[in-house]
Order: C-alpha cells, then sequence, then structure tokens
C-alpha cells in the first residue's frame, strides 16, 4: 500500500511538471510570435513574410531529415530573422530595393540587431546564431562577417535561401514579382 501511494503520488508530480513544461514552452512560442507582430507592424510591407520563409525553412529542414529540435530552432530562427529591422529607420524600409550605398550599411546591421535583441532570452541561445549569419552567402560575399561555406551554420543557409525564394515570389514595391518558376 505504502509503495502504491508513493507511485500515485509521483504519477500526479509528473503529471504537474510535464504540464508546467508544456505552459512554458506555449509561453516561449507566444513570446516569438509577438516579436513577429512587433516586426510586421513596423514594416506593413513586409507582412506576412517571416510565417512564409519559416513554413518554407521548416519544410526544407524536413526534407533534409534534420531532427525535430533543429527543425524547430529553424523554423523560430525564421520567424525571427528579421527582427533586427525594428532598429532600422523607417524611411529606409520603405525604399528597400532602392537604396544609397549609405543606407544599405545599415540595413546589413539588422542581423547584429536582431542578435542583440534576442541574446537576453536564453531559450533562444541556438537561435541567436541562425538568425546573426542569414545573411551569410556561400562564396563569402555576405554579411554581417563575411563567412563562408560551412563556417555559416546550416540553418542560416536554409533560412537565406527561403528568405531569398519568399521575396522573390512575392516581389516588393521597389523589385519586381518573380513567378514560381522563375524564382
Amino acid at each position: 500500500n505504502f509503495l502504491e501511494a508513493l507511485g500515485e503520488q509521483g504519477a500526479i508530480a509528473l503529471e504537474k511538471a510535464l504540464r508546467h513544461d508544456e505552459q512554458m514552452l506555449q509561453g516561449f512560442r507566444e513570446t516569438i510570435e509577438g516579436l513577429v507582430l512587433a516586426l510586421e507592424a513596423k514594416d506593413p510591407i513586409t507582412h506576412g513574410h517571416s510565417r512564409q520563409v519559416a513554413l518554407l525553412a521548416g519544410r526544407v529542414a524536413h526534407a533534409m531529415g534534420l531532427d525535430e529540435k533543429e527543425r524547430e530552432n529553424i523554423r523560430h530562427a525564421a520567424l525571427l530573422h528579421d527582427i533586427g529591422k525594428i532598429g532600422l529607420g523607417d524611411r529606409i524600409l520603405t525604399r528597400l530595393g532602392k537604396l544609397s550605398s549609405g543606407e544599405m550599411a545599415v540595413v546589413r546591421q539588422h542581423p547584429v540587431i536582431g542578435a542583440e535583441i534576442l541574446k537576453p532570452l536564453s531559450f533562444l541561445a541556438e537561435v541567436v546564431p541562425l538568425v546573426l549569419y542569414h545573411h551569410e552567402l556561400v562564396d563569402g560575399s555576405g554579411y554581417p562577417e563575411g563567412r563562408k561555406g560551412d563556417q555559416i551554420p546550416l540553418g542560416s543557409r536554409i533560412i537565406a535561401a527561403c528568405d531569398a525564394f519568399q521575396t522573390m515570389i512575392a516581389g516588393r514595391p521597389n523589385i519586381p514579382r518573380q513567378s514560381l518558376a522563375q524564382a
């Protein structure tokens, strides 16, 4: 009877802990969604872009056979990849595609700004480098550090490809939309 009572108490405690963990995960998901909504409120031209990139990146990661934890990190990073644009001026955001070299230098800081915004959120620690390096290019001509090839995290490379693809098919005010076949 004593062991049975202990087992029941242990099961109850475990169930409460699992429920608490699920509530914490839900809180993290809601925090991520809130950050994305903050970005989209600042830049209505690209409304829905981050969600589309996250959907594409998740599908690519799945097709590549990455494990669930990696896929989740890639999806979260894709949702948050442009969060650093919150730190850019409105005038620059409305002119993307037609920027001076000085304005482009400012835009190139958005991955760094995004990583700085996310760093204090310990539950997003694995997402920060994916956001920071999502504009690096395999040939080393990207930014912010000019990393090459495998120096760029796989998740960042996936996000970069999905970001470019989604931008091509959606278009922007100063960037013409392309057909699916062209993209």
